[in-house]
């Protein structure tokens, strides 16, 4: 089965957004309780003591926690695009021995036991090589087939841990 797409600045943040949600959640309640921490410290250090800098710091600090998904997508989708086109057409054929994906620069391709993890969505899958390593692939037409046949092959083949 073969798929085509376009990945695009957009595509990849719902990608980022879902891997978030799938591997981040055992991390999430302690984010929140660092950040609430640092702060209530810092309101605390700015309105009862004379270091108000120190406050204002933890304050920012603990901006950068509540908002530390949002900043790591941004990054990523920022240096994933930096120098190269906005849109990147990619195709992905899925045999029952291999995955090979092609792009207009590059050509590559994987057996199943090369792939750890894989997460269905209601926009695509995300296909693991590493704990935080994937490939998207957006929910699209799939040539030779459906979505159903294509994601289902694609379960059958990656033994989850």
């Amino acid at each position: 089965m073969k798929v085509t797409y376009e990945m695009n600045k957009a595509e990849l943040t719902k990608a980022m957004k879902h891997h978030f949600r799938y591997k981040g959640k055992p991390w999430l309640i302690l984010w929140i309780i660092v950040a609430s921490f640092m702060l209530y410290f810092g309101i605390s250090l700015m309105f009862s003591s004379s270091d108000k800098g120190l406050g204002l710091i933890c304050c920012l600090l603990a901006s950068v926690f509540f908002f530390r998904r949002q900043i790591a997508i941004w990054r990523s989708v920022r240096r994933t695009f930096h120098g190269k086109p906005e849109t990147q057409t990619i195709t992905i054929e899925a045999t029952e021995s291999k995955l090979t994906l092609e792009t207009e620069s590059a050509n590559s391709a994987a057996g199943w036991e090369n792939f750890i993890d894989v997460l269905v969505t209601k926009d695509g899958l995300l296909l693991y090589s590493q704990k935080n390593i994937f490939n998207w692939i957006p929910r699209s037409e799939v040539i030779e087939g459906t979505w159903e046949d294509f994601s289902n092959l694609v379960k059958s083949r990656i033994h989850s841990s």
